[in-house]
């Protein structure tokens, strides 16, 4: 069937880009892509794996100190902060 379509002229620049690729036509490219749109097709891909990098942190606690207990480990701390800002007053 012939149809007229307006379609974007950097849209049409990277889909001639693709044809040529593949060795193709243009026309067969948009009847790809309208098939993949009609039927689903894309919509079942999964998205890329996205992976972040990680970073050490140092030694952020006390030598011997649980990290399960990090709210415990943090109040030891406070209150060792708390007790040298005291004597400091003195």
């Amino acid at each position: 069937m012939r149809t007229t379509v307006d379609i974007d002229d950097g849209v049409v620049m990277e889909v001639k880009k693709i044809a040529r690729s593949r060795h193709t036509s243009l026309r067969s490219i948009v009847n790809e892509a309208l098939r993949l749109i009609v039927t689903g097709a894309d919509m079942g891909r999964r998205p890329e794996r996205y992976s972040a990098p990680t970073y050490g942190m140092g030694r952020c606690m006390p030598e011997g100190s649980n990290p399960d207990k990090a709210l415990s480990v943090a109040s030891a701390m406070e209150d060792a902060e708390v007790a040298r800002e005291m004597d400091l007053r003195r």
